[in-house]
């Protein structure tokens, strides 16, 4: 249902009604303030070439939406730190888009059933698909696991009394010992899994064509970040009591004037950074910053603008596309060696312990897979470096749970070159 815009009956003491379906993203009613607070205006909203305040947003009795936002034009003693443009031809264009989004979900529910009964699609794909459809991938991943390994291992028993083809029987292995690794995977990550060869092709064919895990084709310019401003929200009002923190910034960049305990000046106040999350990936991701003030006497050596200069950004926008191919190439680092990847997690947000253990894992279970395939043979090379590979992954886990190290692979030095440099 498509946005309506009215002008509120005298006396209301509103300026402007928008009705709708759904959801404003970001918008803010106003918050009161009290006799030791001031009140925090609600968000600025830009229409018709008029600035005006988000006041209140409640239901629309009486009508057939579900959103009432009550506008007032703006009171010159706010500052307006972020303005929402917005028309009607914008929002009824994104009402036609959420409309195609429940369409295509609905089409996705039968990938649903093809997942839990093959597991063929690429793992970043079936987590995109639960994350933005809110399909059940990853119940339907641990779903075709059981059925692949049942169905394997149902055909290996039945061919146990006669000598199978050995082709099939290599492709039986191979089967069980993917569904090994995936549950192994499934257990240790939020993600839902699929083929380990179908993801590491889709994977590989990412990285070959510069797209994002999930297929997006994302290029991180300077007008990128330019219209993706930061947004800074002061703690205030009954919902943010009990907090530590009074200003919370979300910014696409990884500001270094943000990083560390030292003071910053913002806005004429002086404020101590107590650390940082991150949400979302690629052009979706927020660093999420959370400042303490503290006395206006403080010497602050550093001042935050949220206001980027295209100089600024020219810093910042090599920082980001680095981030983005060490966290595309994550499973790699994690055979770097301790050195490199903590050196990694400090400048990247990269998880190094996630990606020691997965890779070690894989190391273990192939390992032993292999040396279970190559019973009955004669010992030579074969089972000297599976073995290896096996000891290995054993070694790296033990020492990862035990004692929290982090443990390189003898891969490790192939894959050194291709990473970035300290």
């Amino acid at each position: 249902m498509q946005d309506r815009v009215e002008v509120p009956p005298a006396g209301s003491g509103f300026d402007l009604y928008i009705f709708s379906s759904t959801e404003k993203p970001n918008w803010r009613a106003r918050q009161e303030g009290h006799r030791t607070q001031a009140p925090f205006p609600g968000s600025a909203i830009s229409y018709e070439e008029n600035v005006y305040e988000v006041i209140s947003i409640g239901p629309a009795p009486g009508t057939p939406y579900a959103y009432r936002y009550a506008l007032r034009a703006w009171e010159e003693r706010f500052a307006i730190r972020q303005v929402f443009a917005y028309s009607l031809q914008a929002a009824h264009a994104e009402t036609r888009h959420l409309e195609e989004t429940r369409k295509q979900s609905e089409g996705r529910r039968i990938g649903v059933i093809w997942f839990a009964l093959t597991g063929l699609l690429p793992t970043p794909v079936a987590t995109r698909w639960q994350r933005d459809w809110g399909l059940p991938m990853r119940v339907a991943s641990m779903i075709s696991i059981w059925v692949l390994a049942g169905g394997a291992m149902a055909v290996l028993s039945a061919g146990s009394q006669e000598k199978p083809d050995p082709r099939l029987l290599h492709v039986l292995m191979f089967v069980s010992f993917e569904q090994a690794v995936r549950f192994l995977w499934w257990m240790g990550s939020s993600d839902a899994i699929g083929s380990l060869s179908l993801s590491a092709i889709w994977m590989l064919w990412m990285l070959a064509t510069g797209r994002s895990s999930e297929g997006e084709a994302v290029t991180l310019t300077a007008s990128t970040f330019e219209r993706q401003r930061d947004e800074v929200r002061h703690v205030v009002g009954s919902e943010d009591r009990g907090k530590t923190y009074d200003v919370e910034v979300r910014s696409m960049l990884r500001d270094p004037v943000l990083l560390g305990p030292a003071p910053v000046r913002y806005f004429g106040e002086v404020y101590q950074p107590l650390g940082y999350t991150q949400e979302g990936e690629g052009i979706n991701r927020r660093y999420i910053f959370r400042l303490k003030k503290l006395d206006p006497a403080t010497v602050a050596r550093r001042e935050y603008l949220p206001e980027r200069t295209p100089e600024h950004l020219a810093r910042l926008i090599p920082y980001e596309r680095e981030r983005d191919r060490v966290n595309r190439l994550s499973f790699f680092c994690g055979l770097l060696s301790d050195d490199q990847q903590t050196e990694l997690a400090r400048r990247y947000d990269y998880d190094a312990g996630l990606w020691t253990g997965r890779t070690a894992k894989l190391a273990a279970v192939s390992g032993a897979v292999q040396l279970w395939a190559l019973r009955g043979e004669h010992i030579g090379p074969a089972h000297l470096v599976t073995g290896y590979f096996f000891l290995e992954g054993i070694f790296r886990l033990a020492m990862l749970h035990l004692r929290h190290d982090i443990v390189g692979s003898v891969l490790g030095y192939l894959v050194a070159p291709f990473m970035p440099k300290k």
